[in-house]
């Protein structure tokens, strides 16, 4: 949005790409009047339209940030004067500046309300009531005005919000602070240090997502005639539908219906996902038994992953509703929420390291979050093509699948 910024690039650009076609020209040994001629009028008429179209594109999106549409939302932890100077500085309008975007505050969150001084402002709820916020998209940043001192509070705050993906800043507001910074953050002309970040981000997100589009299109076309006739086979095994639908955890802890061909009977299928499979259980029809040893079963997903909701490799999608041994995943392991930073995946680093199908145990749900941490941490397109083929040899043993 920065007019200078964008003549600039332009012109340099332009100029590096006669100096490459004259070099060109000059080894091919095609360097004449007409041709120079024509490569000065293309190059002429080139720079005019990329810097009117680049104009235009800036005016547009400078027009939908005046209207708030492009506006960066974000949520301040800790109430006090600290709070109430970052809003009211935030949402001034000078800080707007044509290559920047304005700023909309959602509001001041904070567990302490009773402890304010007198005459802050209104606390808007709780840290709860925050990361609910957070999983429906509502900012993309959430700024901490806690004081630098109160390490441990700040570490537990940082804790819980490293279930969403979404940066995580502290304001700079003192100097006894020695939490682990991830670097420097910038919100209209402020710097703050940056506590946590989502671990895909700009062209990092969009190549995984052009990779799931590409590569399941690719898999229905392929695979969808064998899916036609399994849901087929599964409606003349037993009464019921061929799919079966699931609220499971998703992206940013939201919850996401996914869908499997059916492997239970239908008057004993657990929407919830409280009482996960094991060997020999009754529920478990006899096309079923065999969907489930291949994972077969899983193949709708790749309808998931076409609309969005998944991914083809991340952290598999538990049921909203499952346990080990009596206790929810996030009673177990603090971390747990950690892992819907990313979208859930048809597979996984740890479904191809042997922590497949149920966790009977705390242990094994342990491992499985240290595994799907570690590949959130360590993406890369390389990793996920690893994955991937790692997966078909893996789904040759079927130890844990039952």
């Amino acid at each position: 949005m920065s007019l200078g910024r964008t003549i600039t690039a332009i012109v340099s650009g332009f100029l590096l790409l006669a100096a490459a076609m004259t070099l060109f020209s000059f080894v091919m040994d095609t360097l004449d009047y007409h041709s120079l001629r024509w490569a000065a009028l293309w190059l002429g008429s080139g720079f005019l339209v990329f810097l009117g179209t680049r104009l235009a594109l800036a005016q547009t999106i400078v027009a939908l940030a005046r209207r708030g549409i492009l506006a960066d939302s974000v949520a301040i932890v800790g109430g006090g004067p600290l709070a109430d100077r970052l809003a009211a500085h935030l949402t001034k309008r000078h800080v707007w500046q044509p290559h920047r975007c304005p700023i909309e505050v959602v509001g001041i969150f904070d567990d302490r309300r009773e402890r304010l001084p007198a005459g802050s402002r209104t606390v808007c709820g709780t840290l709860d009531d925050l990361i609910a916020l957070g999983k429906e998209g509502a900012f993309q940043h959430v700024v901490l005005t806690l004081p630098w001192s109160a390490e441990l509070r700040l570490l537990e705050i940082r804790q819980k919000l490293q279930a969403l993906a979404i940066n995580v800043s502290l304001c700079p507001d003192g100097y006894a602070f020695s939490t682990l910074s991830l670097g420097q953050s910038e919100l209209g002309d402020r710097q703050f240090h940056l506590l946590a970040a989502p671990p895909l981000h700009c062209w990092s997100a969009i190549t995984k997502r052009c990779e799931d589009i590409v590569l399941a299109s690719l898999a229905l076309l392929f695979f969808g005639p064998l899916m036609c006739l399994i849901a087929l086979a599964v409606k003349l095994d037993s009464p019921g539908p061929a799919l079966f639908r699931q609220r499971r955890h998703g992206f940013n802890n939201r919850e996401i219906e996914v869908y499997k061909f059916r492997t239970m009977r239908t008057d004993m299928t657990d929407a919830s996902g409280s009482t996960q499979a094991c060997r020999g259980d009754t529920r478990v029809t006899r096309l079923g038994s065999v969907l489930r040893r291949t994972s077969i079963d899983e193949l709708p997903q790749l309808l998931n992953v076409w609309m969005g909701d998944m991914s083809l490799v991340g952290p598999r999608p538990h049921p909203v509703g499952m346990k080990t041994q009596d206790k929810l995943c996030h009673e177990i392991v603090e971390t747990y929420p950690h892992r819907h930073r990313v979208k859930p995946g048809i597979t996984g680093w740890a479904q191809v390291n042997g922590y497949r199908g149920a966790t009977s145990k705390p242990e094994h749900l342990i491992k499985r979050v240290e595994y799907d941490l570690y590949y959130i941490d360590n993406w890369s397109l390389v990793f996920d093509l690893q994955i991937m083929l790692k997966t078909v040899t893996s789904l040759i043993s079927t130890e844990n699948a039952f």
